[in-house]
């Protein structure tokens, strides 16, 4: 059998008022309108919780590691001077989420010199560094001029005499030298060998007090170990140093009498010993 489909009648309310199509679209762009200022206000008050409330600033800068007061003062002040300002012209440097560690890390150590620096955020509020001062390991002398020098070789700042700190062995080439602050003036090697030389001095020959070295420029495999005792001994940095401290201890013990009339030890051969007397 045959089916006729018919199409049905729309029929309105006639009790509501018709509703013609261009009220429905005004309708849903007004609804739109309002979804997009609620989402502009939404995002535009988690903006302002994120980068201008009390909540996210640096409030306290925590240091450790060291116990010197000016170097605390020094570190705190870079701080400050890192956390004035903008980004961008909107948002605060002193927000702890926008803070930028690199930054300050390379402003600390383009003006302190440091072994190590570490730079931490932690919620709320708070930077917390840790420093490793770079101790000196020699001092630099020539005349009136001292400076501090590094374990790498580096000369880390001038020093008047009244101001130096720590009780090290003053080094030179034996001539005048051009000093330039963290610029290389030794050889980690020449360095290594000397501080292995000091403390095996400091272990074994306690009566051995070294005050002064030379590494002259034109041989920097020779060095001059000037005792407070008004004599010296000659290393080569390419020996053994135990042997060679050995033969030192060794021609002390058995031929010299009196050691104030000891002029100098030279030990840069192995398995011979060359000294002079006064």
């Amino acid at each position: 059998m045959e089916r006729k489909f018919v199409k049905k009648n729309k029929y309105q309310n006639p009790f509501l008022p018709k509703r013609n199509k261009l009220d429905i679209d005004k309708s849903r762009r007004k609804r739109r309108i309002f979804l997009i200022v609620l989402i502009i206000i939404i995002l535009g008050g988690l903006f302002y919780l994120l980068v201008y409330a009390s909540l996210w600033k640096i409030k306290k800068v925590s240091v450790s590691g060291t116990q010197k007061t000016e170097l605390i003062t020094e570190i705190r002040t870079l701080v400050q001077k890192n956390k004035n300002g903008l980004y961008g012209w909107i948002i605060p440097k002193d927000n702890i989420l926008f803070f930028s560690l690199q930054d300050l890390k390379s402003e600390i150590n383009s003006n302190i010199v440091l072994d190590n620096l570490e730079i931490r955020k932690k919620l709320f509020g708070t930077l917390e560094i840790t420093v490793e001062e770079k101790l000196p390991v020699l001092i630099w002398n020539e005349t009136n001029d001292y400076y501090y020098i590094d374990k790498l070789g580096i000369v880390m700042g001038a020093r008047q005499f009244e101001q130096l700190e720590f009780d090290l062995p003053f080094i030179n080439h034996g001539t005048t030298t051009q000093v330039i602050v963290g610029k290389k003036i030794l050889d980690e090697k020449n360095i290594d060998f000397v501080r292995i030389v000091l403390a095996e001095l400091e272990n074994k020959f306690r009566d051995i007090r070294v005050v002064q070295l030379v590494v002259p420029e034109m041989n920097k495999n020779n060095l001059y170990f000037y005792t407070d005792q008004s004599w010296y001994f000659i290393l080569n940095i390419d020996n053994d140093i135990t042997v060679s401290l050995n033969n030192l201890n060794r021609l002390i013990e058995q031929k010299i009498e009196d050691i104030n009339n000891l002029e100098y030890i030279d030990l840069r051969i192995e398995d011979k010993i060359f000294y002079k007397l006064k």
